[in-house]
C-alpha cells in the first residue's frame, strides 16, 4: 500500500512547493535564511530546508521546494509549474500535470475531502497525450441558381472574369473537375458575350508608325497616277527628287518638370523639356536647379 506521504493535495493558491519533513525528496539541504510562509489562520511558519521534489522528468526549477515541518500535507504548487514550462488539466475525477505533451504526473480526486492529489514521486509510466487539433471556425453561404446560364455566370464571376479562352482551356485541362455541371460546352454555349467598350483601347499605339519594313503600295487602275514616280516598283533608283517650301513659325513648347527624387551623378535634379514645331523635334537638357 502507497503511503500517504507519497501523495500531496495540488494547491492553485501556493506560491511555491511546501513539503512535510516526512515527504519523499531529494536534495535536502537545511538553510539559515529560512522563509515565512502565512498560513489561512494568519498564523506564519518558518521553512528549515529546500529540496527538489523526487520527480525527475519535470524541469528542474519546477522541483525547487521548501520544507515545513509543521505542515500535516504537503501542498504543490500548481502555479510554479505552470511558471516552468507545465500544463495542469483538472476534470471531474483526475488531474494531470502534463511537459512537453508529456504526462509526467497523474493524480486523483479525493472522495472525502473533493481535491485533487498528486503524487511527489515518480512511479508510473511517462504517456504522450495526443493535441488535438480544433477544426477552424468558418461561415459559408450558400447560391441557389434556377438555370444552366445563370450557373456558368457565377461561376465565371468566382474565377475572376477570366479571358472565355483561358477559362475554357483550364476547364478541358481538368482543373476544375470537381465544379458541378462546369464544362467547356457549358461555357461555349451559356457564357454570354461581354459587351465591347473604349476602356483599355484608347491607349494603345497605332501599328506601323516606326515600321521597319518597306510599305508599297498597289496601284490603283481606276485612278490615274499623278505622282512623279512613273515606275511602280519603288526599289529601282532614280534620280528623281520632290521638294516642297514650309513656312518656318519658330514656335516651341517649354515643360520643366517637377524635383526628381533622386539626384543624378552629375548633380542634376530637374529636366527641360522642349518641343519644336517646324522640325517636329523633341529636345531635352538637365538642370540642376
Amino acid at each position: 500500500m502507497t503511503s500517504t506521504n507519497h501523495y500531496a493535495i495540488a494547491d492553485t493558491g501556493c506560491t511555491g512547493h511546501f513539503l512535510h519533513i516526512d515527504n519523499p525528496c531529494t536534495a535536502r539541504i537545511p538553510i539559515n535564511n529560512r522563509i515565512f510562509v502565512q498560513l489561512p489562520n494568519k498564523t506564519k511558519i518558518q521553512a528549515t530546508h529546500t529540496c527538489q521534489i523526487d520527480i525527475p522528468f519535470l524541469p528542474p526549477q519546477a522541483r525547487q521546494a521548501h520544507i515545513f515541518p509543521q505542515l500535516t500535507r504537503a501542498l504543490p504548487s500548481i502555479g510554479q509549474l505552470c511558471d516552468h514550462g507545465c500544463t495542469a488539466i483538472f476534470d471531474h475525477n483526475n488531474v494531470k500535470i502534463l511537459h512537453n505533451n508529456i504526462v509526467l504526473l497523474h493524480g486523483f480526486r479525493d472522495s472525502g475531502t473533493n481535491l485533487w492529489k498528486i503524487p511527489l514521486t515518480q512511479d508510473h509510466t511517462l504517456q504522450t497525450v495526443p493535441i488535438s487539433t480544433a477544426a477552424p471556425t468558418q461561415a459559408n453561404s450558400a447560391y441557389h441558381t434556377s438555370t444552366q446560364p445563370k450557373l456558368v455566370q457565377f461561376m465565371h464571376a468566382v474565377c475572376g472574369y477570366h479571358v472565355p479562352s483561358t477559362w475554357i482551356q483550364a476547364i478541358q485541362n481538368g482543373n476544375f473537375a470537381i465544379w458541378p455541371g462546369l464544362t467547356a460546352d457549358a461555357v461555349h454555349k451559356h457564357l454570354p458575350k461581354s459587351t465591347a467598350t473604349v476602356k483599355g483601347d484608347l491607349n494603345q499605339q497605332q501599328k506601323n508608325v516606326r515600321s521597319t519594313q518597306l510599305q508599297v503600295s498597289e496601284p490603283n487602275p481606276t485612278k490615274k497616277n499623278k505622282s512623279p514616280i512613273i515606275d511602280s516598283d519603288l526599289n529601282i533608283k532614280t534620280h528623281q527628287i520632290f521638294a516642297a517650301t514650309i513656312e518656318v513659325t519658330g514656335q516651341i513648347s517649354t515643360d520643366l518638370t517637377g524635383r526628381f527624387p533622386v539626384t543624378s551623378s552629375r548633380g542634376n535634379k530637374y529636366l527641360l523639356v522642349l518641343y519644336n514645331y517646324d522640325s517636329n523635334s523633341i529636345l531635352t537638357a538637365a538642370m540642376k536647379n
